[in-house]
Formats: C-alpha cells, sequence, structure tokens
C-alpha cells in the first residue's frame, strides 16, 4: 500500500544581495537563498499548509513555507517504522525521500510587505 507525505520547510528568504545567499540557493529556485528553520513532515496537505501557514504568520517578513511530497511503500514494518519515524520526527527526512528541485514544490508561501502573504500551488 502507498502512502503519500508532506514535507514542510520553512525559513527565511534570503535576497542576491545578502552575504549568505550563496550559500542558501542551491535549492528549489534560484530566485532566493532558502535559510531553512524547521522541517516536519505530515500525513495531510491541509496539517502541513496549516504548520506552513503559522509559521509564515509568526514570522519575519520574507518568511516562507515550501510543501513537497512523496509516496512511500508502507507494505513493510521497516517502511510503516520509517513512516512513523518521519511523522514524529524522530529521523531527518533527506533528498533520496523528498526532492529539493522547483518542480518537486506542491506549494510554496512567503510574507511579504508586513501581513501579505504570497501564495504559489502547482
Amino acid at each position: 500500500m502507498k502512502k503519500e507525505l508532506f514535507r514542510v520547510e520553512v525559513g527565511v528568504l534570503l535576497n542576491k544581495e545578502h552575504p549568505e545567499f550563496k550559500a542558501y540557493n542551491n535549492v528549489y529556485t534560484k530566485d532566493f537563498g532558502f535559510y531553512d528553520e524547521d522541517i516536519a513532515v505530515y500525513s495531510s496537505f491541509e496539517e502541513a499548509e496549516k504548520y506552513g501557514l503559522q509559521y509564515i504568520k509568526d514570522g519575519v517578513n520574507n518568511t516562507y513555507a515550501v510543501i513537497t511530497s512523496d509516496v512511500l511503500d508502507n507494505d513493510s514494518e521497516d517502511d510503516k517504522k520509517i513512516i512513523s519515524d518521519l511523522i514524529a520526527g524522530e529521523i531527518y527526512p533527506d533528498k533520496s525521500t523528498f526532492g529539493f528541485k522547483e518542480s518537486d514544490i506542491v506549494y510554496f508561501a512567503f510574507k511579504e510587505a508586513g501581513e501579505d502573504v504570497i501564495k504559489c500551488k502547482k
């Protein structure tokens, strides 16, 4: 049986003038540096979106949320444990599980100029 999981990464976008831009510009789009502050995995898109939007609301200008998804098999006990550990935050989701390319994004939002949140869904 297959299980879709949603990885949400939150942090602060760095513009091209920021001194650390190049160090954080190797994922997603090349428009920003993605200074990540937290990563969580959820079993539903709605949970991931809720966490991301709350993080943006509580954050400074340029706070972002990027959601990617992956479908994992959960046929074996090992696979079920991996899924459980990802959701519980016991293991870190790496590039072999969730992608970091622009085409992997299912949702992207960020705070711009105060309380405005710009959303881009694919």
